[in-house]
């Protein structure tokens, strides 16, 4: 039996231990505290509130030790947290997507953030309250809530004085303090609360190149000043601004994973062989003889066999042949440097340690965060019956990231990738509370939301790996630029009469005179390269409908800055790709929900919710490649002959010379692509719940709630399709609430199953193989294949859990949470899986898609483990006049997670739990706490996320991992007078 289902079943069998009163040794004079929540938008308690809903006071995060992500996922069921979004019930969003929208919504003290980020870079210091409500919240909230939602209530100011402060050591440097004053301006009138933090620690993740300081550090201050204006005895306005500010070292998130995991492709070969200087396969056939020719079969090489999956036909093939075959992409050219050993490759994720994880990068990783941020709500009780809010926000951020994207510390080729986000969101909700008699009750309000979002990326190396000198034309150097040199390669063509009709470009031979290589159909942009701003220039002139590819391209003309350099990011010394993308958003809703108390037994929740989204989007891309492919004089596209003329290659044994660098996939260019996208949505989603009231401590519930989320954009992909439509859903929930054995027992439970109409869905797409430069306004006309963002028609999710808290006790307090998930695609969708290495795309025919398509049906959703579990004890030793003392231990367990649609174990994050301990003294007056702790006792390490890397990357994953063992220290004060 494995390990998962025995941990489940031991967690069931305690689950149902609690439940038989045999077993029940109630407290005496202990009762369950009620935790009062705003999950329908006014303050009800969670056992009155008919949705599945897991709430953490103040004082309870205090006890757990909750200070980050991490801490908080591991007490939620069904939810997991990524660094940036979280999926509740397998709700959220599989991909990162600068066109679209969270799947579950975040709020801050009622004011909705697209940026989970801006709620969970805090230290939860100083906060009331966070709830995280499971299921759509389709009729009380402004914005997208199609998986759930997560509301982060902070303590507002009082008209006492009040004084806080806390300090927290640790090893790994961890140095944390935080401080709150709170005090009466005016006495009856005026109140303001002043709270801070700095957190600090070294990085988790040791950095084993020659460079740069260890990965995944902390280093993070907040700041925030919440103002209470009491107007009069019915109208009250509350106002806080924040700051949040972070400067640490980059550990890994989605699209940057810096640890890397290994194992054996399809072929037996190690996954991304750094010795390799291209991943690149070819199809060969030992018919040919021609050694020029990419089918060749190289005797230094063993044949590899692939079945076609369309027809069941056996394919041979090689390795290209570096310099002599063409080789798309050459992100994993290593010539000339000195390769990582293989020390921090992670080919068994099941034993990943603290102690042992590390990674190998040219030290530029870096995170930084800057945001601020106004939320204030005004309420005006106009009468005993009716209530009046309204909620503003105002959300600025800017957040710069550099990640190293080629896994190595490689001085000659180095690839990092920089990202430079600006938003700016606006948004004003008003809010109605009004009781048409004793029995009916409504909320109702409209929402208005306007966001503004920029943001730049480039792919670029620090130590010119696309600039001139690096193909031995150094003109960034005052020696030849790239055309120079290629007027000595024209030279050498016409003083050779073999080479004289060879064509370097189709259609131009070698002997052609310089000046005529460049027709007036081929764009020419100057030394600045700049091919992707004229393909904005001229898309616009030529008004093409939205959404089309305007596609321009041009000779690579030589010189290291020739995209431009990041607009206030690192001076780089060459960008391969850049990218600038903005989206502007105006939505809207209405809403408005009643509550009927039928009878003593019945209650009847109805709503509705209309909501539209107004979207508009556009990317601008610039990329230098090696296309043009050379021709020999039959026609055949040969990238040898170039090399061979340059140097690079030896025409007798067709190796490299290691004279220069060579070209892998034809002569250096660049193209530049811009597009302009707009979209229009809106749906009406409802709810309707019915709860039966068993008895004053026993409530059944049961509901059905549909979800919509908007669609979005596909920006920044270079996607051949630019827009996907609406994701809807219907959910159904059957769920209990109970307290038993004099307010001893509490158990939360609920059953629930969803219908996805359809789901966005993160996929590669297969061009039309009649896609090209001349004929299309397409992605494809560069690429065969483009990362998309995609509906697909149909899944469902269906799944239990159950949350206990047990007053075992006159000190000993029990409790835990469990969770079943089962997700999957339920309709065919077939999609390419680029990063699938028994499926390598550069050996199959393009012209038959097919042959690389595969269908999700009945795949799992990727992102969600199936099973969850949290168990945890605490146990309370009084101290007489000298405090007291708790003893918490704390379970945690989450089951596998696949992080793609394909649920290939290359793709698999392994099961990982965690053990968290701690020991906290109280003093008699509760003034002071000290607590020690040691935070995942057996070191054992979890992955967080697994980004998934195609054939040019040799089929490698990147991995983001959880937090090591960390030993600390915590000592706070608090004066109230």
């Amino acid at each position: 039996m494995e390990v998962r289902y025995i941990r489940l079943g031991t967690a069931l069998l305690t689950a149902a231990s609690f439940a038989l009163p045999v077993t029940l040794q109630a407290a005496e004079g202990r009762r369950l505290e009620e935790v009062v929540v705003t999950a329908e938008r006014k303050e009800s308690s969670v056992q009155d509130t008919s949705i599945s809903i897991t709430a953490f006071t103040s004082e309870m995060m205090d006890d757990f030790g909750i200070r980050n992500q991490s801490d908080l996922q591991n007490l939620v069921p069904a939810t997991t947290i990524q660094p940036y979004d979280s999926a509740v019930r397998g709700v959220g969003r599989n991909f990162r997507n600068l066109g679209g929208d969270p799947g579950v919504a975040t709020y801050m003290n009622g004011v909705y953030s697209e940026d989970l980020y801006t709620a969970t870079i805090g230290s939860f210091w100083d906060i009331e309250r966070i709830e995280v409500l499971r299921g759509p919240q389709g009729t009380l909230y402004g914005r997208n809530a199609v998986g759930g939602a997560m509301n982060f209530l902070y303590n507002k100011p009082s008209g006492e004085f009040e004084f806080a402060a806390k300090g927290i050591v640790g090893d790994y440097g961890t140095q944390d303090a935080y401080f709150m004053v709170n005090s009466p301006i005016i006495e009856n009138v005026l109140n303001a609360r002043l709270v801070g933090s700095s957190r600090e620690h070294d990085g988790w993740v040791e950095e084993k190149g020659p460079v740069g300081d260890d990965l995944d550090s902390g280093d993070e201050t907040n700041i925030a000043l919440s103002l209470e204006w009491i107007i009069n005895d019915n109208m009250t306005f509350n106002i806080r601004q924040n700051k949040a500010d972070v400067d640490r070292v980059m550990g890994g998130a989605q699209g940057g994973g810096l640890v890397v995991l290994n194992g054996e492709n399809i072929y037996g070969d190690q996954l991304r062989n750094p010795n390799r200087i291209s991943h690149g396969l070819r199809a060969v056939d030992p018919t040919v003889t021609n050694p020029m020719d990419s089918a060749f079969v190289d005797q230094n090489q063993q044949i590899l066999n692939f079945t076609n999956p369309t027809t069941g036909a056996n394919i041979q093939a090689q390795y290209t042949r570096p310099g002599v075959d063409n080789s798309p992409q050459i992100r994993n050219s290593f010539f000339g440097s000195t390769v990582n050993p293989g020390d921090c490759v992670f080919t068994d994720r099941e034993d990943i340690k603290g102690d042992e994880v590390c990674a190998y990068t040219n030290g530029f990783n870096s995170e930084l965060f800057d945001q601020q941020g106004t939320q204030a709500e005004f309420s005006w009780d106009i009468s005993d019956a009716v209530q009046f809010k309204y909620i503003f926000g105002y959300n600025t951020l800017l957040y710069e990231r550099t990640t190293d994207d080629d896994s190595t510390s490689s001085a000659s080729f180095d690839r990092q990738y920089y990202v430079n986000h600006e938003a700016e969101y606006v948004s004003h909700e008003l809010q109605l509370f009004w009781d048409v008699g004793e029995n009916l009750t409504f909320t109702s309000g409209i929402f208005f939301y306007d966001s503004v979002i920029d943001q730049r990326y480039d792919f670029y190396s620090s130590g010119d790996k696309y600039s001139s000198q690096t193909f031995g034309l150094d003109g960034a150097n005052g020696g030849p630029t790239f055309m120079q040199g290629l007027a000595g390669i024209l030279a050498q063509a016409n003083n050779n009469p073999a080479l004289a009709t060879t064509e370097l470009i189709p259609g131009v031979p070698l002997a052609t005179p310089l000046g005529f290589l460049f027709g007036a159909d081929n764009v020419v942009v100057g030394v600045t390269g700049l091919t992707h701003q004229s393909a904005k220039i001229d898309n616009r002139a030529a008004n093409l409908p939205v959404g089309d590819f305007n596609i321009v391209t041009g000779p690579w003309l030589g010189g290291a800055d020739y995209l431009g350099n990041i607009q206030n990011g690192p001076a780089v010394g060459a960008s391969d790709i850049t990218s600038t993308n903005k989206t502007s958003r105006e939505a809207y809703a209405a809403y408005t929900q009643g509550v009927w108390d039928i009878n003593e037994k019945f209650t009847l929740t109805f709503g509705l919710r209309y909501a539209e989204d107004d979207v508009k989007g556009e990317e601008l891309l610039g990329r230098y490649s090696e296309s043009m492919g050379v021709l020999d004089a039959f026609g055949q596209s040969n990238v040898a002959l170039a090399n061979i003329i340059r140097g690079a290659v030896d025409p007798t044994t067709l190796q490299l010379t290691g004279a220069v660098e060579p070209w892998l996939e034809g002569t250096p260019i660049v193209f530049g692509a811009f597009r302009e996208v707009a979209r229009v949505d809106d749906d009406v989603t409802g709810r309707i719940n019915l709860d039966y009231n068993w008895t004053d401590d026993v409530m059944i519930y049961a509901n059905y709630t549909t979800g919509y989320r908007s669609g979005g954009f596909n920006l920044a992909f270079f996607s051949d399709t630019p827009q996907y439509e609406p994701e809807q859903l219907g959910a159904f929930e059957l769920g209990l609430k109970g307290q038993f054995y004099d307010a001893t027992l509490q158990v939360n439970a609920s059953a629930y199953f969803y219908d996805y109409e359809s789901i966005h869905t993160f996929t590669e797409e297969a061009c039309d193989p009649g896609d090209t430069l001349a004929t299309a306004q397409s992605a494809c006309a560069v690429v065969d294949s483009t990362s998309s963002v995609q509906a697909a028609p149909g899944a469902e999710v269906k799944g239990a859990e159950v949350e206990l808290t047990w007053l075992a006790g006159d000190n000993l307090t029990l409790g835990g949470n469990a969770s079943y998930t089962q997700a999957e695609f339920t309709e065919s969708f077939f999609v390419v899986d680029g990063a699938d290495p028994s499926i390598p795309g550069s050996i199959y025919d393009i012209t038959n898609e097919t042959d690389r398509r595969r269908d999700v049906n009945g795949r799992r959703l990727p992102n969600i483990p199936e099973y969850k579990l949290s168990l945890y004890g605490n146990y309370e030793i009084p101290l007489g006049g000298n405090g007291r003392l708790n003893l918490l231990a704390n379970y945690s367990w989450i089951d596998e997670v696949f992080f793609g649609s394909f649920e290939q174990e290359l793709d698999k994050a392994p099961e990982y739990d965690r053990v968290d301990l701690r020991a906290t003294w109280t003093s008699p007056s509760e003034s002071w706490i000290v607590s020690g702790f040691v935070n995942n006792v057996t070191d054992d390490l979890g992955i967080r996320f697994i980004e998934r890397h195609g054939y040019e990357d040799g089929y490698r994953r990147t991995a983001q991992v959880t937090e090591p063992r960390v030993f600390g220290l915590e000592v706070s004060y608090t004066f109230l007078n």
